[in-house]
């Protein structure tokens, strides 16, 4: 594959003979594209190949598409330690963003309502989000979301009766979230949900032993 081998000329001579197939759109039995296999091996060649060959939205979709694990291009470059392929793209959207952003007419003051309303929402899309992986065990997933700024640490994320990741995590018996939250200073024995109890009287209350140790052991 060209894109595994870094070869820019092949994938360049393969745009020309077919203009009309849209290669960055392919991807495999995985769900992983082009843009997936090139933040892995770290080729920003190949990552700055693509920003050249569609506009700005096209190629953040590119970057932030999920793969059959949950993971984007973007996830996988942080997971593997290539932050020059994250610096990259993060410099490349920010700027087209601005260009954009300089073309627009201000919007009036009555679209302040309008733009609270859409931060709430991109807030409980992160709640749910982190819920639903603490939930599940999707350790690298969370670890990646927090590598590449997505989650940050001053941010509790607790849903509508006011339980934590560390929470869902604990009651679930997911030790490897568990840790990756630990990491990131979450605890489980600070925070309380609506019904008095913290993330490890959940894991006590299934006898997820190791879930409890791991808690106690790293008390705030």
């Amino acid at each position: 594959m060209s894109v595994a081998q870094n070869d820019i000329n092949k994938m360049a001579d393969y745009l020309t003979q077919f203009p009309h197939f849209n290669a960055f759109e392919c991807i495999d039995y995985d769900f992983r594209s082009a843009a997936h296999v090139a933040a892995v091996e770290g080729h920003i060649e190949v990552i700055r190949f693509l920003s050249q060959h569609c506009d700005s939205s096209h190629f953040e979709r590119l970057m932030n598409r999920e793969d059959r694990w949950g993971l984007s291009p973007m996830d996988e470059a942080y997971r593997h330690g290539h932050f020059g392929v994250c610096n990259f793209v993060k410099q490349h959207v920010l700027a087209q963003s601005d260009k954009m952003h300089s073309e627009m007419p201000h919007l009036p003051e009555s679209e302040s309502e309008n733009n609270t309303i859409i931060h709430l929402l991109r807030k409980w899309k992160k709640v749910f989000l982190f819920g639903a992986l603490a939930a599940s065990g999707a350790a690298e997933r969370i670890d990646a979301l927090f590598a590449r700024g997505y989650f940050v640490q001053t941010e509790l994320y607790t849903d509508y009766d006011g339980r934590t990741p560390m929470h869902l995590a604990a009651v679930n018996g997911h030790l490897n979230v568990v840790q990756v939250l630990i990491r990131y200073r979450y605890d489980g024995t600070t925070y309380k949900d609506r019904w008095g109890n913290y993330p490890v009287d959940g894991a006590r209350r299934k006898k997820f032993k190791k879930i409890v140790d791991e808690l106690e052991q790293h008390k705030a």
